[in-house]
């Protein structure tokens, strides 16, 4: 397939090649004159507006003409060869309103890292979380008081008073620790 493509294209040149000899000839120049012609006004027009301004008076109308022509050539012949898929296709221009994928999914990070953190207020731990600083002693005796008020809890049979009267209790305790270990 490439083959029968690259027979396409070459006789696609070779028509095209024709006429753009055809039409530079009629404008009395070569076509290693326009090359350098074209490569004065690319720089040219690097420099400055008026540079580029400066270039094509200096280099007539008629070598302008040739270099918008061989311009237009090359990209007819770059054009047909993407087309036969005999070169990459150009990268395709984005719009800059549209976000990227990375774009969407950054944002979307992003909210869902919000909306986890919502309840946290700055400054304060999230009680969820196990402090890091306690040895697996220290983790092992805090889970074996709990197990030990669970079942104190189940084995008393208290009222809901009085168990909503202990979590509070115990609640007030862990702030007392909280402020007793930042000071």
């Amino acid at each position: 397939m490439l083959v029968r493509h690259q027979k396409k294209y070459n006789s696609f040149k070779a028509t095209r090649d024709a006429e753009y000899e055809r039409r530079i000839a009629t404008l009395g120049v070569t076509d290693r004159q326009v090359a350098d012609a074209q490569i004065k006004l690319s720089r040219a027009e690097a420099k400055s507006d008026a540079a580029h301004a400066e270039a094509k008076n200096a280099l007539g109308e008629n070598m302008v003409d040739a270099v918008a022509a061989r311009s237009e050539h090359q990209k007819v012949l770059r054009d047909r060869r993407i087309a036969l898929e005999l070169e990459a296709a150009p990268p395709k221009n984005r719009d800059p309103k549209k976000k990227t994928m990375m774009q969407r999914m950054m944002e979307a990070s992003e909210k869902a890292e919000a909306r986890q953190n919502a309840h946290v207020r700055p400054g304060t731990r999230d009680q969820s979380k196990q402090p890091r600083n306690l040895t697996k002693a220290q983790r092992k005796e805090q889970a074996k008081r709990r197990e030990e008020r669970r079942q104190d809890a189940k084995s008393a049979k208290l009222s809901p008073e009085e168990l909503e009267r202990r979590r509070q209790e115990r609640k007030r305790q862990a702030r007392e620790n909280r402020k007793n270990k930042r000071k």
